[in-house]
């Protein structure tokens, strides 16, 4: 029996004899969208400074933050809720779910 990897909707497996690739395609497009931890959150925000060609620097001068702390948060060594929703907003990304609130 072959298996379809089914891992964006909970990491099951599906027997592929039970559903057609319609009703796969069906049972991913009812699933809600997952959840971005912060570490995901961290590589979305590098690539989106990649994307719009923006440094720490610029995005610490268009906040108000020092540099030092933009990056310290991009890369994890700070979990502040607000700087992260600021950052998300200003790089039009989604926010972690994972943060101590």
């Amino acid at each position: 029996m072959q298996l379809i990897d089914l891992d964006i909707i909970g990491g099951t497996f599906v027997p592929s004899e039970r559903y057609t690739g319609r009703e796969v395609m069906a049972l991913l497009m009812q699933q809600p969208e997952p959840l971005l931890r912060y570490s995901q959150w961290s590589k979305i925000a590098q690539k989106a400074q990649i994307d719009l060609n923006l440094d720490n620097k610029a995005i610490a001068e268009r906040l108000g933050y020092s540099r030092q702390f933009v990056t310290a948060v991009i890369n994890g060594r700070k979990k502040t809720p607000d700087a992260i929703a600021r950052i998300s907003k200003q790089l039009d990304i989604p926010q972690p779910v994972d943060l101590e609130r």
